[in-house]
């Protein structure tokens, strides 16, 4: 995985499915305040599945890190320096998914020819929205009623894998779920507001 050269700042977007991360990237970037200041990177894995690779194999995992940087690395490389990116995942969220596999932490490093702080040094920041599975079942949908196929055990379970995972990042912000959407979307908007003012 290479490095960003530049000094820009990159905020990812993690957490479990149904976590909120596609529709408050949407509404960030196509709000007035903010659409001129922030650039959405989209999910890796729409790029991944296209190769034909089983997510039970341990390559879709690295290609998920791969890809992931490669998107973020050439747009620092085409984009104005001011542009922040705003990620849907970021190149550590693939050991979350390794993990549940049931694979080996420090393998997922060896096998992707990484490690934790390359991970950590790319972000200036992680957001972690906690999926609706935890404290909002009822707002949990999976297939055939969304585009996921975990179910609300799953996901839970992912979503505690992927703090694991970020937790040791020095910006890392967890916004957990409630029975009700605004309580969770205002606490996101509250931390995108501190993040820009520092």
């Amino acid at each position: 995985m290479i490095n960003l050269g530049s000094n820009r700042k990159i905020i990812t977007l993690t957490g479990g499915p149904c976590g909120g991360k596609t529709t408050l990237i949407n509404e960030l970037c196509n709000n007035p305040l903010y659409k001129n200041i922030f650039v959405p990177i989209p999910e890796a894995v729409f790029y991944v599945l296209q190769t034909q690779t089983s997510p039970k194999e341990k390559t879709f995992q690295k290609l998920m890190v791969e890809v992931q940087s490669a998107m973020e690395n050439a747009l620092d490389k085409c984009l104005e320096p001011d542009k922040i990116f705003i990620c849907h995942r970021g190149t550590l969220d693939p050991l979350a998914y390794w993990l549940e596999n049931g694979w080996n932490n420090d393998a997922f490093f060896t096998f992707t020819k990484t490690s934790i702080q390359e991970h950590y040094n790319r972000y200036y920041a992680v957001i972690h929205l906690q999926t609706s599975a935890v404290n909002a079942k009822d707002d949990y949908r999976f297939y055939p009623n969304a585009p996921r196929h975990e179910n609300a055990e799953q996901a839970s379970k992912i979503d505690a894998l992927l703090a694991k995972a970020w937790k040791g990042h020095s910006n890392y912000n967890f916004i957990e779920s409630r029975a009700t959407w605004e309580p969770k979307r205002d606490k996101f908007y509250n931390v995108i507001s501190a993040l820009l003012q520092k």
